[in-house]
């Protein structure tokens, strides 16, 4: 008996020993791992944010550079137009100004006569159109005070008035006759560009006056100024067409696979503006269940929510942020099953749109569970390696007991 109490004096506390030191082993492995966990799915995810932020920056960028490119009144805007669409204009003259010396010539030939010169060429040049019929031709006189309108082609009540109406006080900001403006700049420099307010030709009619710029030019020999210019609403579309087209082709990050899109602040659900590689949503209202698959696990989304209404949510509150979502995963000239993917979103809040770009994180999912596997299988490993040491002193105690009892006398 005495032999008894000795083996299991000596063994329980062993055994205790041994399962005190596996908790606290144990419990250190799994919260280090733990921490190591947290701190590695932060740095990963933050840096998943930070390069989505800094994509989606140039290209807000580039949006509101062509923006604001298409409005005349910012100085960049005057220069770009002037740049840009001058050069279409100018061109435009030199084919009218083709016209008018050809008449001008056969005058001088003898073969006509000069009325019959200038009734041709308006009738001509009043057929030319451009930019799906918005673009047109006009010729008045040098008259003063106020000059005589030759020809318009959307206008035809003007033809043979002078040009005095109060409502044609439109020019560079709403101070001057633009009619006398054009006159000015024609007398002082040949030719020009003026801004001004002016109806724009639709299908269906005219529309209200339209803030407008129009080059014109100076024809010495009949003292005509012929003019044609851009509505600068068209200018601001051809900038959203720009913008587009820009960020369509736009691709960064590894193989190029980063990529923009552009959805507008409809409610309650957005429409897509722009997909690069799903255009068949270009113009669509994203309100299909599908794409009820934010997971609010990296962000304060509401699990489940629609995602595109999300990013109006997130950029309504606070101009820009973070969602996280399923989204197929493109591999190869397929898609898989959606995976885990955190986007970016900015409003541009001049046009509505909202721009982002977005990252899968579908390979962070999987590293974090390749560590939490790793730390499973150590946790595991050292169970074992402490169960087999314990069985192994059990075993031995056990031997010695049997030793003890078969070559020590017995006591009671």
């Amino acid at each position: 008996m005495k032999k008894n109490r000795i083996m299991f004096a000596v063994l329980i506390p062993v055994i205790l020993g041994y399962g005190i030191y596996l908790w606290r082993t144990v419990s250190i492995i799994q919260k280090k791992g733990t921490e190591d966990i947290r701190k590695y799915q932060e740095m990963a995810i933050a840096n998943v944010k930070q390069n989505l932020k800094n994509n989606v920056d140039i290209a807000y960028a580039m949006i509101e550079s062509n923006h604001n490119n298409s409005l005349y009144e910012t100085p960049a805007g005057k220069t770009y137009f002037e740049n840009f669409y001058g050069p279409r204009l100018e061109n435009i003259i030199v084919l009218v100004e083709v016209i008018l010396k050809s008449k001008a010539k056969q005058v001088d030939d003898g073969k006509l006569s000069l009325e019959k010169a200038q009734e041709q060429a308006k009738v001509e040049i009043k057929q030319l159109r451009y930019d799906n019929g918005r673009g047109y031709i006009w010729i008045n006189d040098t008259g003063k005070p106020y000059p005589k309108m030759i020809m318009h082609p959307t206008l035809p009540s003007l033809d043979g008035k002078i040009l005095d109406d109060p409502s044609f006080n439109t020019a560079l900001g709403g101070k001057k006759n633009l009619f006398v403006a054009f006159v000015e700049v024609c007398e002082n420099k040949g030719e020009g560009y003026i801004n001004y307010y002016w109806p724009k030709p639709l299908p269906d009619g005219l529309t209200h006056d339209k803030p407008k710029l129009s080059y014109v030019i100076l024809f010495e020999e009949w003292n005509w100024i012929i003019g044609t210019g851009v509505y600068i609403d068209d200018a601001i579309e051809d900038g959203k067409t720009k913008s587009i087209y820009d960020l369509k082709q736009m691709r960064y990050g590894v193989n190029r696979v980063g990529y923009f899109w552009i959805n507008d602040t409809t409610k309650p659900t957005p429409k897509m503006i722009m997909h690069p590689t799903k255009p068949e949503l270009d113009g669509t209202i994203l309100d299909d269940e599908k794409y009820n698959t934010t997971l609010g696990k990296y962000t304060d989304v509401q699990k489940g929510q629609n995602l595109f209404e999300a990013f109006a949510e997130v950029c309504e509150t606070q101009g820009s942020g973070y969602v996280d979502y399923e989204w197929p995963k493109p591999t190869g000239n397929e898609l898989t099953k959606p995976q885990p993917k955190m986007s970016y979103v900015k409003l541009y809040e001049p046009l509505d749109w909202i721009v982002g770009s977005g990252a899968y994180i579908d390979d962070i999912e999987n590293e974090i569970k390749k560590r939490e596997k790793a730390i499973k299988k150590q946790t595991m490993s050292l169970i074992e390696e402490l169960a087999i040491s314990v069985i192994i002193i059990i075993l031995t105690m056990v031997i010695l007991y049997f030793v003890l009892k078969k070559y020590l006398p017995n006591q009671k």
